[in-house]
């Protein structure tokens, strides 16, 4: 488990300081780093085998690589580079194949089907249930700018991350009882934030 462990985290962190692109704010080397080390937390307290652990830190470490090629439909790229890497170290196919789905996973137009894929998800997204959550959400939103040509006012930006906090839902037990307090404050200030924007109007949910 070290072994490709250690070659797989030496591999994705020489790829990403090499060759991702220095205006990439949010997704960047540190934030692939905090995803493993959210994987890790979660899979431990969520019951993960050392099999399935080794599976979901293998996916988190590969899970954003494809940004080093292209922005839009990074996750496919992503995976090629995930099998490419562990095919050429001699993993077994059968988890190569496990890694992949969790890596998919990560594009939030699926939904995770197993305990693997919902620790890998709930990593990702760690940092709506944490207080780095506006910090974060303004490197996402200078990101966006550059790299999407997406430009919001100040009161689209809030709707839209409203928008987020309710369709979004933590799948594990962990995540879930850990995170959830921190994300309701998180949204609770996003709504005042809009608020204050909309001249004091009432905010009222968007779903």
């Amino acid at each position: 488990m070290d072994n490709i462990l250690n070659k797989t985290s030496k591999y994705v962190t020489n790829l990403l300081s090499e060759k991702l692109s220095k205006d990439m704010y949010y997704h960047s080397l540190a934030h692939t780093q905090e995803v493993v080390a959210n994987a890790k937390e979660i899979g431990e307290n969520s019951g993960l085998s050392s099999e399935e652990m080794e599976l979901v830190l293998l996916a988190a470490w590969f899970h954003d690589t494809g940004f080093t090629n292209s922005y839009e439909g990074h996750e496919n790229t992503s995976l090629r580079i995930a099998e490419n890497f562990l095919s050429k170290n001699n993993y077994p196919s059968e988890k190569i194949n496990k890694i992949i789905n969790a890596i998919k996973i990560t594009n939030l137009t699926f939904k995770p089907e197993n305990l693997i894929e919902n620790v890998i998800r709930d990593a990702d997204l760690y940092y709506l249930g944490t207080t780095e959550f506006f910090n974060q959400y303004e490197l996402l939103r200078k990101e966006w700018c550059i790299k999407l040509n997406k430009i919001y006012t100040e009161i689209e930006w809030l709707e839209l991350n409203i928008d987020f906090f309710f369709s979004h839902v933590f799948y594990t037990e962990y995540a879930n009882k850990k995170l959830s307090p921190q994300k309701e404050i998180n949204l609770a200030k996003l709504k005042k934030i809009l608020s204050i924007n909309n001249g004091h109007k009432p905010v009222k949910d968007i779903k």
